[in-house]
């Protein structure tokens, strides 16, 4: 078992007030008891992967918080205005 995913990362794009939260590309990082470390690709699995909020409702600095397997990590996302 894994004590902890020890990162969440995702690759950069653009998020606006009102979207729906895009984890494509999505990449957690699981740490180990014994050290180890494994990527899990939000692709991979999508359906035992929580994210919250998935909707973005305001802007800027949005913190998202990511469950999996009853662990948490987080990560932030920057949102903007719709032009």
């Amino acid at each position: 078992h894994h004590d902890r995913p020890g990162a969440a990362e995702r690759r950069e794009h653009a998020d606006t007030v009102g979207d729906e939260l895009d984890a494509t590309g999505l990449v957690l990082e699981l740490t180990y008891s014994d050290g180890s470390t494994e990527d899990v690709a939000y692709a991979d699995a999508a359906d035992e992967i929580a994210l919250d909020p998935m909707t973005l409702s305001e802007a800027g600095e949005q913190t998202v918080t990511v469950t999996y397997e009853g662990k948490t990590a987080t990560f932030t996302v920057t949102v903007t205005e719709p032009e």
